[in-house]
């Protein structure tokens, strides 16, 4: 029986930056940062597989945020094991890789979010060509739609066989589950300063939900409504500083 899930990631120091590129604040992130903060709340037992802390600069826009790594991380094979029946894998670059998938035979939900990022400069992207090795093996993956556009076609189609999770901020998520498409809508669209680690919480919220034994449907109905407590929690916080 499943006991707790491991997780692949890395912690970040974010340099927010103005389109002057004059600094804003610095403050802790990194996809694990995100993560752990929604297993602690929800009290899932999980196991966190860390990096060394990266320095991360987000140039902050009025379209967004964009990140860049000055000096990425060397990648490492996640060692896979059959005791770890559920992975979350959420990284920065490919600082974590799937060389070693070849025998894992449990449930890996995996945020496509940094291996489609160039990391050189600030929003660039790039396809994800590695994937095209070990799709099969991966359970569910999560992307925004502008990162989805960068997987590669016949991964993209593979992948809603099982499970791909594509959100498009307050437009929504589309859930391909088995082949069946279904649409989740926002309920509430919440706006803040910076939607920085919304991504992430959304997508721990959503495996979090899978593991108490959820459906696909409803995991991403839970993930969207607590995203917006999450996003409404920092506007408050932005107004009081």
């Amino acid at each position: 029986m499943q006991k707790e899930i491991s997780v692949f990631s890395t912690k970040a120091i974010d340099t927010l930056l103005n389109r002057n590129g004059e600094v804003i604040s610095r403050q802790p992130g990194g996809p694990i940062f995100f993560i752990e903060n929604v297993f602690k709340k929800t009290g899932i037992p999980f196991k966190s597989y860390k990096r060394k802390t990266v320095n991360v600069e987000i140039l902050i826009t009025d379209k967004g945020e964009f990140g860049r790594i000055p000096n990425p991380p060397r990648s490492l094979a996640i060692p896979f094991s059959e005791k770890e029946n559920w992975i979350i894998v959420s990284t920065l670059l490919s600082e974590w890789n799937f060389s070693k998938i070849k025998n894992f035979q449990g449930k890996i939900f995996v945020d496509i979010q940094g291996f489609v990022r160039d990391g050189r400069d600030f929003g660039k992207k790039r396809v994800w060509e590695e994937s095209k090795n070990f799709a099969n093996k991966i359970f569910c993956l999560k992307g925004t739609k502008q990162e989805a556009s960068f997987l590669p076609t016949e991964v993209q189609e593979s992948q809603k066989s099982r499970m791909l999770v594509v959100t498009d901020g307050k437009n929504g998520v589309d859930l391909f589950f088995q082949g069946t498409k279904t649409y989740i809508p926002v309920e509430k669209v919440v706006k803040t300063k910076d939607t920085i680690g919304a991504g992430d919480t959304f997508f721990a919220y959503f495996v979090v939900a899978m593991f108490q034994g959820k459906s696909p449907v409803e995991a991403a109905q839970t993930a969207i409504q607590k995203t917006s407590e999450f996003l409404e929690r920092k506007t408050q916080l932005n107004k009081i500083l």
